[in-house]
């Protein structure tokens, strides 16, 4: 089904798209080592097509740059094999022609795509530390391998996941998976694709299974009619859009990145609709006749990372293919961080020299001298550097704007325009842009690309974001008028202070910070976040209104025992009073804050603001947002996107309103088009209606059974894909759960919560089945799984007993009847013969066969409870007791025993000279065993002479011995691994 549905149609799409096919025995040919990926008879060639020149010596000092690179870990290998493939391997050598020593040695030819071969093959084998995988698509570009696909059949049970989790085992991201995959393979890799025919998605090396996204559009987009290409499918669009020949080289120079988050390096490639903005500005750019049709506005959401888009736009407009000569492009942000962010992530991508502007008179400067400059500046910086005279009337002049429609870019155009006259301006946003400033496009030019909030939810580039209302008395003015209360809160202050707060301040603002108010909500703040956010490892930020608002948080905060740690971060000032000095910090100190805030193992738990970190602020790790402040329009959405961001385990952000927003959100956004803007946020009442539907599902699923029949309740979750639709609905039940806890109507589902899990923990301990653990259940879920079960007596939730453990038979005695019995030692068995078959592939194989039958059988109801343990029984003894008795039966070692079975199995010895044969063969694999031998190809390679030299002393012929020495090689390893 696999090959058929969804692995067969990627290699003949990829036929179309000018791939050719390798055969088994061709990759074989081309290939030294199987412990590579790489095709080195091919990478050869090419490297001598492409640099004709190159002497031997410097053949293999290439080839060795990009199969063996020195570096430490996979993620430090792979961004050493891109920067090479990418600018290629400086190299000492004489040139006919040129009096230089130093050349440069091309491994791609990006500009010729013809120069370059493109093949690909299935099946392609690799052995790792431990036991080898397999993949099922590799696709080369002059020999190397730049993509590895696995394919599901849609009709697998998860596929997708499966895929995912399979691309990420083979790469050991996980300490986990260390030993079973083959991470050396992914040292060349660009782009890891999880395809199942409906559903695919990519990613790069290293990506975490939440940042695999999908490519849903064909892009560039087939013409309406004359394509010789049918694209009925996502997989189809995916290998389409990431794998036409040209876009795969583009990804590989010109989107894709190194970045390094929280002092780790990150490998990051375009997701779509980063690729098809580069593309549709580059379109742009080179269509248009003058510059203000060479501009336009690029909208993303927040969250769909902006930043990388504007390095990856610049890079591309570098690309000699463009035609654009060198230009000069000049990035504007209005941020200091984001500034020196870019300046690095432009080093890391390879651009020549980046300047960052240290002041208004040497962007002057830079600006003046152009000539192919990368120049990089705050907003402010900008605005004081240009006035009314041209400092560079070039055409070639790029200008990249960030957050175009802010307020300080209204004055800032006007002179942009008189300093850069001829220049080109791409502007980029994360909001729309709203109705009084449609000006901004017409300074910036029309929209190039949108990508909005609802688009990047449903692609999971970010996650949805609820809001929750809460009413708090002290907020009502009734009784008294505001002049009142605002004198009252501003009792403690000298009058000519008072004049001063009341002019710089709404009334309802400083009554709004009034001390009792403000402890009021803190109480609240502390009883929600410890309930709803904090169990599942989230933090929060809270935003007040005033300065002095933030510090009487925090100061309420500090008086709660049990409340994690906070910090407050707002703009001091020297005439500032005490209470706000206490909580001044300096530029290095609000780094480090911000730094241990987004460190998700860092006890600092919460941030107190009043406007900064409202925007550009990035920080996966917030779940919350507790809004005690008026913001409107663009300055709402940046806020609130600040919970929107990917993390593990995190289904969604969250607002919490105690300003009232929530209640005029249509007026607070509505200066926006409708159509444009979508739905920002949703209320989190709707996810009430939600969880009623989800809960109704699940429960219906055990329709007509009786609660207390566990039994029964197992039964009918004994066809796998019975689990796998279980799972599904429980997921989701206890998703939507998630959501609304601590809302007091949460607690009517805790008990029928309580009830499924049981079932589910039963279970995954009778089928052995891992895919029903709590990998992806909130751990605030799971806390009200544990602390019900724990107050309601029941036993603690089933782990999976080992057939082979002391423990097993009194497992067995504690079950109920013979059919639950039959149930658990068929599953134990399966579970034994999946695990262990490797180290004595035929004895397992054949016990495998026979529980089998018996499986079959029971499932068509063809037997009894009594039949099915009387046929049970001898393969459970069996399992305990046969492979240690037969081996001392017929005196062989554990270890010659397995391969005894192997020769027995494929009838490759006589009776009488099988137990003498694999004695031989066990001193021949022994003899040449060292530390860490398997994952040495030269110790392999001399055990596979020696094992084929006895096999065919023994007659038997060479066609027959290599598949068994491959099983007897699989055998030792997982036996021998460590003698």
């Amino acid at each position: 089904m696999e090959w058929e549905e969804s692995q067969r149609p990627a290699g003949e799409l990829l036929k179309r798209l000018g791939y050719s096919e390798l055969t088994p025995m061709r990759v074989k040919e081309v290939r030294t080592s199987s412990r590579t990926l790489v095709l080195d008879g091919v990478l050869r060639n090419s490297l001598l097509s492409l640099n004709p020149w190159l002497s031997g010596e410097n053949v293999s000092k290439a080839v060795r740059a990009v199969t063996t690179p020195n570096e430490a870990n996979l993620i430090e290998a792979n961004e050493a094999v891109w920067v090479r493939l990418t600018r290629g391997l400086g190299v000492q050598q004489s040139v006919p022609g040129t009096p230089q020593q130093n050349q440069t040695v091309r491994f791609i030819d990006f500009e010729e795509v013809d120069n370059n071969t493109f093949q690909f093959a299935y099946e392609v084998a690799v052995d790792g530390a431990g036991r080898g995988v397999r993949f099922d698509l590799v696709v080369f570009v002059n020999g190397l391998p730049l993509v590895v696909a696995e394919c599901k059949s849609p009709r697998a049970l998860q596929p997708l996941s499966e895929a995912v989790d399979q691309l990420v085992r083979y790469q050991e991201l996980h300490d986990f998976d260390a030993g079973v995959g083959a991470p050396r393979a992914f040292e060349a890799v660009q782009l890891v694709l999880a395809l199942a025919r409906d559903a695919a998605r990519y990613g790069a090396v290293l990506t975490p299974e939440r940042y695999f996204v999908p490519f849903p559009e064909a892009y560039p987009p087939l013409p309406p009619v004359g394509s010789r290409l049918t694209l009925t499918t996502a997989q189809d669009k995916l290998v389409y859009s990431l794998l036409r020949r040209e876009s795969l080289l583009e990804f590989v120079r010109n989107l894709s990145a190194f970045e390094v988050v929280r002092g780790k390096t990150v490998r990051k490639v375009a997701r779509h609709p980063q690729r098809i903005a580069v593309h549709k500005a580059v379109e742009r750019v080179v269509k248009g006749q003058d510059a203000q049709e060479r501009s336009g506005v690029i909208w993303h959401t927040q969250g769909a990372g902006k930043s990388l888009t504007m390095v990856w736009l610049a890079q591309k407009l570098r690309d000699p293919k463009v035609g654009l000569k060198n230009p000069t492009i000049v990035l504007v942000t209005d941020r200091t961080d984001l500034d020196q962010q870019l300046t690095g992530t432009f080093r890391r991508v390879g651009f020549p020299n980046p300047q960052g502007a240290q002041s208004a008179a040497d962007l002057r400067a830079l600006l003046r001298r152009g000539n192919g400059l990368t120049i990089l500046s705050t907003v402010q910086k900008f605005y004081d550097a240009t006035g009314g005279e041209a400092l560079n009337p070039d055409k070639n002049v790029f200008v990249m704007v960030d957050e175009a429609h802010r307020t300080q870019y209204s004055s800032l155009a006007a002179r942009m325009r008189a300093s850069l006259p001829n220049a080109s301006y791409l502007a980029f946003t994360g909001t729309p842009i709203d109705k009084r400033e449609k000006s901004t496009l017409r300074e910036f030019g029309s929209y190039i690309h949108t990508y909005t909030l609802e688009e990047s939810v449903r692609d999971g580039a970010t996650v949805p974001i609820y809001y929750e209302g809460r009413e708090l008395t002290e907020l009502r003015l009734e009784g008294e008028t505001l002049d009142e209360r605002v004198d009252a809160a501003l009792a403690q202050y000298p009058a000519k202070e008072r004049a001063r707060l009341k002019a710089k301040f709404k009334g309802f603002e400083i009554v709004a910070a009034a001390p009792r108010r403000l402890e009021e909500i803190a109480w609240d703040i502390r009883r929600h976040y410890l309930s709803a956010v904090h169990p599942n490892g989230f933090k929060a930020q809270v935003v007040a209104v005033t300065r002095a608002a933030a510090a009487r948080y925090k100061e309420a905060f500090d008086s709660f025992g049990d409340m994690p740690e906070s910090a407050v971060i707002y703009s001091g000032y020297p005439n500032d009073s005490a209470a706000l000095k206490a909580h001044h910090t300096t530029k290095g100190e609000r780094r480090r804050l911000i730094g241990r805030f987004k460190d998700e193992d860092d006890p600092l738990c919460v941030l107190i603001v009043v406007d900064m970190l409202l925007t550009g602020f990035d920080a996966p790790i917030e779940q919350v947002m507790y809004l005690d402040a008026p913001l409107k329009e663009h300055t709402l959405l940046q806020a609130i996107a600040r919970v929107n961001r990917v993390a593990a385990g995190k289904d969604y952000g969250l607002i919490v309103d105690y300003w009232g927003v929530s209640d005029h959100l249509e007026e607070a956004l509505s200066s926006f088009d409708e159509r444009e803007l979508g739905v920002p946020m949703r209320s989190k009442e709707e996810q009430r209606v939600v969880l009623e539907a989800n809960h109704r599902e699940v429960m219906r699923f055990f329709e007509g059974i009786a609660r207390d029949d566990m039994d029964a309740l197992i039964r009918h979750l004994e066809p796998k894909d019975m689990r796998v639709r279980f799972d599904e609905l429980y997921r989701a039940f206890a998703g939507s759960l998630n959501v609304m806890y601590p809302d007091p109507r949460s607690l009517a589902f805790e008990e029928d919560l309580v009830w499924l899990s049981e079932i589910r923990s039963e279970a995954r301990g009778r089928f052995y089945d891992e895919t029903l653990g709590v990998r992806g259940i909130s751990k605030k879920v799971r806390d009200i799984i544990e602390r019900n079960v724990s107050a309601s007596g029941v036993t603690q939730l089933v782990a999976p007993v080992s057939i082979l453990s002391d423990e097993f038979e009194a497992r067995l005695a504690q079950l109920g009847s013979d059919e639950a019995r039959a149930l658990e030692i068929a599953y134990a068995i399966r579970h034994v013969t999946h695990a262990k078959a490797q180290e004595n592939p035929a004895f397992y194989r054949s016990l495998k066969g026979r529980l089998d039958e018996v499986i079959r059988l029971r499932l068509e109801q063809r037997l009894s409870a009594a039949e099915q343990l009387a046929l049970l029984f001898p393969l459970y003894d069996e399992l305990k007791h046969a492979e240690q008795s037969s081996a001392k039966r017929l005196g062989l070692s554990d270890n010659a025993y397995a391969f005894y079975t192997l020769l027995e199995e494929k009838g490759l010895a006589t009776e009488g000279e099988q137990s003498e044969t694999a004695k031989e063969l066990e001193a021949d694999i022994r003899s040449e065993i060292v530390v860490d031998w398997t994952a040495k190809e030269d110790v392999k390679r001399r055990m596979r002479r020696k094992l084929r030299r006895t096999l065919m002393k023994r007659g038997v012929s060479r066609a027959d011995a290599e598949p068994v020495i491959r099983e007897l090689i699989d055998a030792a390893a997982a036996r021998m691994a460590y003698e």
